[in-house]
């Protein structure tokens, strides 16, 4: 099953590290196509200087257009990551698990959409155990 994680890349570097380790734990169940976001992979052509805003455009879209799952990290505001929960909903239609950190407060567009999942977290086991259960739920696909 190909993950997407979105999270807000320009909002807060500072929780670089902990987006790192929701990756890490994800990459142990799923192949996680946007993984480059932490910027510490291999594959981080993404940010590379010579990149167009266009190219970067295409290059998330692809990623998008190829997963199963939208997991995104909502706890700060991005025109981005909107843009991608969007795509997930309207154009995709896949499902989409948004979590945020249990002391944010987060938009009503995203808690009142009945299509995506929303679940608060503390920490980094709370977040773990969050997306556990939302596959443990989630409907297989027939083989």
């Amino acid at each position: 099953m190909n993950i997407y994680f979105a999270w807000s890349i320009m909002w807060d570097q500072n929780w670089s590290e902990f987006y790192t380790d929701i990756v890490e734990f994800l990459k142990t169940r799923w192949r996680v196509l946007s993984e480059h976001v932490t910027h510490t992979y291999k594959n981080a052509h993404v940010y590379n200087i010579a990149s167009t805003p266009e190219t970067v455009f295409a290059a998330y879209r692809e990623y998008l257009d190829r997963a199963d799952i939208l997991i995104a990290e909502v706890s700060w505001r991005s025109h981005w990551t909107w843009w991608e929960l969007c795509y997930a909903e309207h154009v995709r239609k896949i499902p989409i698990l948004a979590i945020y950190k249990e002391w944010t407060s987060i938009s009503a567009f995203v808690e009142g959409n009945e299509y995506i999942t929303t679940v608060s977290y503390t920490d980094m086991n709370s977040c773990k155990k969050c997306i556990q259960s939302f596959f443990d739920t989630y409907p297989k696909k027939p083989t």
